[in-house]
């Protein structure tokens, strides 16, 4: 055998080698794909079913099958945080006038503790709408006229709802629309809320979780993973308090600070 053909045999060889090192480098660098695509999709499952459970616990403890409370588990919330009561309150209304409001949603916070939620709904004390099949913004939250149909106003269970309403700390998304309607009842019904201090989520959000592309309520929902139920006045509520919390826990900076956390003064003019 000559020399070239023994130097050929050995590059041969050689090659083949080099291409059995290619193949189980594929090989691992394969199995190593689908080991973190498995790791992957057991991650994604576990935080959709974490996200279903609390989202049903939520459900549950809204239609009273639920006992004691909820606990919203966000990071480096504020030591006295945890001692702070607050009120998330929501208003649907029937059209533009804030006195044709048909329902006000209620989430009692304490801390990151979900204590209580309510929602109330009653007839319009005004009503600009004409249809009696849907409202001018039925589209929005899904309620009908013949859905509060012969219910009272909200004059009429004030004093059900006005606990919850006095001596608060109020927290909503876009409060002020919440505070337009809330102010409007009042004045009609000749009422009065005392003590109050109020926080707009909307505002907060856009003061300190300025890397969001949108700041409607649904939107920030989706982006921070907060359960999210479309327009109705319960849930909303619950869906802007945990915001809330989320804003106080995860921002760096000034969002821990005392009138963030505990709001500022409400105003009502009469």
């Amino acid at each position: 055998m000559t020399f070239i053909a023994i130097i050929a045999i050995i590059g041969f060889c050689y090659a083949g080698y080099l291409s059995y090192q290619k193949y189980d480098e594929n090989k691992y660098n394969y199995q190593l794909l689908k080991e973190k695509e498995r790791i992957a999709i057991e991650a994604k499952e576990k935080e959709e079913k974490r996200k279903f459970d609390f989202k049903n616990s939520i459900e549950l403890l809204f239609s009273n099958k639920n006992d004691g409370s909820i606990s919203v588990n966000v990071n480096n919330l504020p030591k006295d945080f945890e001692d702070e009561e607050y009120i998330c309150f929501d208003f649907e209304t029937a059209d533009k006038s804030p006195l044709s409001a048909i329902s006000l949603g209620l989430a009692r916070y304490k801390g990151s503790n979900l204590l209580e939620i309510k929602e109330f709904r009653f007839s319009p004390i005004y009503n600009e709408t004409e249809n009696d099949n849907e409202f001018m913004f039925t589209y929005v939250h899904g309620i009908k006229p013949s859905d509060v149909k012969g219910l009272p106003t909200i004059v009429d269970i004030w004093d059900e709802i006005s606990p919850y309403l006095n001596s608060h700390h109020l927290v909503a998304h876009n409060a002020e629309f919440d505070i337009n309607v809330l102010q409007a009842i009042l004045n009609h019904a000749k009422k009065k809320v005392l003590g109050n201090r109020i926080s707009c989520t909307y505002e907060l959000s856009k003061k300190y979780l300025k890397y969001e592309e949108s700041y409607k309520l649904e939107s920030l929902c989706n982006s921070l993973n907060i359960p999210y139920w479309n327009h109705k006045a319960g849930y909303d509520a619950v869906s802007c308090g945990i915001l809330f919390i989320h804003i106080l826990g995860e921002t760096p900076g000034g969002a821990t600070t005392e009138n963030v956390m505990r709001g500022k003064k409400l105003v009502i003019k009469t």
